[in-house]
């Protein structure tokens, strides 16, 4: 038997939301990529680079041990396990890369929780 522990939190939406505007793998999916951009409006330039930034460390993280978004969906603090096993660099950049996409994110993140609220309050009225 197979036993999961599924864990949800901002920084694993966070991280899904970065990872899948980039494109780094062909999971990942151009029609949420299309449906956010009409949510957020046009990326600006540095938002762009910060994009294509990650997926260029992404690539050298796949899937597996190492997998790039392993912290985000496991730890609280993803910043403390991924510090670990990066160089400075790259720990800086993808600081930098969360924090210009950061503001983007909460546009989704807020519409998607306020969604989320009015179905649990519709569910529970009589």
């Amino acid at each position: 038997m197979i036993k999961f522990n599924i864990i949800l939190n901002k920084w694993s939406n966070l991280y899904f939301f970065i990872q899948n505007l980039s494109q780094w793998h062909c999971s990942c999916r151009e029609r949420h990529n299309i449906f956010w951009q009409e949510k957020f409006g046009v990326l600006t330039k540095e938002e762009k680079q910060a994009i294509a930034d990650f997926k260029k460390i992404h690539l050298k993280y796949p899937f597996g041990k190492n997998y790039l978004g392993r912290p985000f969906f496991t730890c609280k603090n993803p910043w403390v396990v991924s510090k670990k096993d990066k160089s400075e660099k790259e720990f800086e950049n993808l600081q930098r890369i969360f924090s210009v996409l950061k503001n983007k994110f909460e546009i989704i993140y807020k519409q998607e929780l306020h969604k989320k609220i009015d179905k649990i309050v519709e569910k529970s009225l009589p």
